[in-house]
């Protein structure tokens, strides 16, 4: 796979105030730094970041993130937790009678002292309802390994204490609401944006293949959404990456080694896959008023999808 490149030229950043209103610019080192262009689509969300918290940290309690944290290579918990532009957390919940139950030594306070917990095994949401946190993404503030916090070497820990925050006189903002807002803005924008995304392709397309090549598709459209919340600035941020794929892809002929080596010729996609991605972000203050929204450069890539030349069977036959 060649490495994708950051293409400035293409898309020009849509900032309707400074991006530091929206809590971009973070103190912590392993904060994404907004001056410096992704040049991978990995690096247009969090991916694998984890920075240290304190005993007690508001953000978002998200009952499936699954979806997000699939795209790091991470599979486990259904249950998260994301503050100030990390990754999502896996949390774990205090066993409770009745429940399958399971010991954990985790790292905690800043040196990471190993401490033993007795916790919930497995899928903890219906105990993280019974606090009640209702809604799959929720605002709360909440107490990290019994207030002793835990490392940046670390993803995961225990909740051992949940106050939802949403919904209050101090934050009224409710984020299911949010996230709505967003997706109906996401999708107004996008339209805006169609002739943009068609010229970027057009001109990787120019360049990944030959001149005889034309995209024949299908069309990829991939949309992954990242939630969280950003203490020093008071804001929610709902994001979406959005990418975008083709390819030139033609039907050949190669060998297919079965079980017990049985090996057999059979047709297949082969060809040059090519796209962009790029991030559409909104940020929320503790109304649930969305003041922010900011769109990041494309960046491209390209690879190979199926067998190469050189693995195919001669006579492949075109289709």
């Amino acid at each position: 796979m060649k490495t994708p490149r950051h293409v400035a030229a293409l898309f020009t950043l849509a900032v309707l105030t400074l991006t530091s209103q929206i809590g971009l610019a973070l103190p912590d080192t392993q904060a994404p730094q907004p001056n410096l262009p992704p040049k991978e689509v990995k690096d247009l969300l969090p991916y694998k970041r984890f920075a240290p918290l304190k005993g007690h940290a508001v953000g978002v309690l998200i009952l499936n993130g699954n979806e997000f944290s699939q795209t790091e290579g991470r599979t486990g918990l259904s249950s998260h937790f994301c503050t100030n532009m990390s990754s999502y957390d896996w949390i774990y919940l205090p066993h409770v009678p009745g429940k399958p139950g399971n010991k954990l030594k985790l790292p905690v306070g800043e040196k990471g002292d190993k401490q033993e917990f007795a916790v919930i095994f497995g899928d903890s949401r219906d105990a993280i309802k019974a606090l009640g946190v209702s809604a799959d993404y929720t605002l709360a503030e909440v107490e990290v390994n019994g207030g002793q916090g835990r490392p940046a070497t670390q993803e995961g820990f225990v909740v051992t204490g949940i106050r939802v925050l949403e919904g209050t006189r101090d934050y009224p903002l409710k984020t299911a609401d949010v996230i709505k807002e967003a997706r109906d803005r996401l999708t107004r924008d996008l339209k805006t944006r169609e002739r943009a995304v068609e010229e970027a392709l057009g001109k990787i397309a120019k360049r990944v293949l030959k001149k005889d090549q034309r995209p024949t598709g299908p069309r990829e459209n991939k949309e992954v959404m990242y939630v969280t919340w950003i203490p020093e600035t008071q804001r929610q941020l709902v994001c979406f990456r959005m990418e975008i794929a083709d390819g030139s892809y033609s039907k050949v002929k190669t060998m297919w080694t079965g079980p017990k080596a049985q090996q057999k010729v059979v047709t297949v996609s082969a060809g040059p896959r090519f796209g962009l991605a790029y991030t559409v972000k909104y940020g929320a203050d503790k109304t649930g008023q969305i003041v922010n929204t900011e769109v990041s450069p494309f960046v491209e890539f390209d690879s190979w999808t199926g067998p190469r030349p050189e693995q195919q069977v001669q006579g492949d036959k075109k289709g």
